[in-house]
């Protein structure tokens, strides 16, 4: 198993700092810095790769995410 080291300067007293939208934080007891890790979740790697092989999506349709969007208007700030 390698050792987790700060992204900033390669050290290597990290501790576990929490979760931050799912995904776990990291704390360097040397310099006192925060991160978040960019690792996926072994579950939506599978996930992709069901996707991509069996269902046989382009890894540019799995790279979009399609997002839903509420637009409201209000008519008389146009003043038509």
């Amino acid at each position: 198993m390698t050792r987790k080291s700060c992204p900033y300067f390669n050290c290597t007293n990290v501790t576990k700092h929490g979760l931050q939208n799912g995904r776990q934080r990291y704390r360097c007891r040397t310099c006192s810095r925060t991160w978040t890790s960019n690792r996926r979740p072994k579950r939506q790697l599978n996930k992709l790769w069901h996707q991509y092989a069996i269902d046989g999506r382009s890894a540019a349709s799995l790279a979009q995410k399609p997002r839903t969007v509420a637009v409201i208007m209000d008519v008389t700030y146009f003043k038509l």
